[in-house]
């Protein structure tokens, strides 16, 4: 995953006015030599709840939700 998929994709959410966003690169899978797979994940808030997704070469997926006490709308943590 480069900075520059990251980048570009707060730029987007950005531009739609979305400028509070946790973004992430795509997460390793669970092998010993596991390589990342292209893309970004993101989650932000929204009046009554929260937006999450991803874009990966294959395209773009949403999904909403409500807020979770530990962490809000943000990702969960690369420990769980």
């Amino acid at each position: 995953m480069t900075e520059a998929a990251l980048e570009s994709t707060r730029r987007v959410l950005a531009s739609f006015g979305y400028t509070e966003v946790d973004i992430q690169g795509m997460r390793v899978p669970l092998a010993s030599n596991a390589v990342p797979p292209p893309g970004a994940a993101f989650g932000f808030a929204v009046q009554g709840g929260c937006v999450s997704g991803a874009v990966t070469p294959d395209g773009v997926n949403l999904s909403a939700s409500g807020p979770v006490a530990e962490w809000g709308c943000n990702l969960i943590g690369a420990t769980h």
